[in-house]
């Protein structure tokens, strides 16, 4: 699980944010459009982990594949983009990957929580999540 915080969670995660902007402003929108659209990231985020919640009715496998789903179909999106008429895109992308993230962060507590029940679950999510903080030195400079 560490590993996979890791790699997939940690590297992917921190390389797309890192240059999301700078990619938008490579296909010809201002920085400071860019700026503005991306940064509603982090309020489809949060709405995606409000979302979350989901997880404990229909089951956190479930909601981490509907997540995943959302998210990946974002990215998908965001490398459709070929210059600025496609301005819709962006929002989509915002919209979709930030949804998704943010629906797949808290699922990905609970699950850790449900399997490592007991008084060293703590120690067990900080460890994954140190991993997850680590590659994030690493990830954007990979990316860049």
């Amino acid at each position: 699980m560490c590993l996979s915080s890791f790699f997939i969670w940690g590297i992917s995660l921190h390389i797309l944010v890192a240059h999301h902007i700078a990619f938008a402003e490579d296909m010809g929108f201002s920085k400071m459009y860019a700026s503005s659209v991306l940064s509603l990231f982090g309020i489809a985020w949060a709405l995606g982990s409000l979302y979350s919640l989901i997880s404990d009715r229909i089951g956190r496998e479930t909601t981490t594949g509907i997540a995943t789903a959302i998210g990946v179909s974002g990215i998908i999106i965001l490398m459709q983009i070929d210059n600025t008429s496609d301005a819709w895109m962006l929002y989509c992308y915002v919209a979709m990957t930030g949804f998704g993230i943010g629906m797949i962060a808290p699922t990905l507590a609970a699950t850790h929580t449900d399997i490592f029940q007991g008084p060293g679950v703590g120690s067990i999510i900080g460890c994954l999540w140190t991993g997850f903080a680590i590659v994030g030195i690493i990830g954007p400079w990979l990316g860049g």
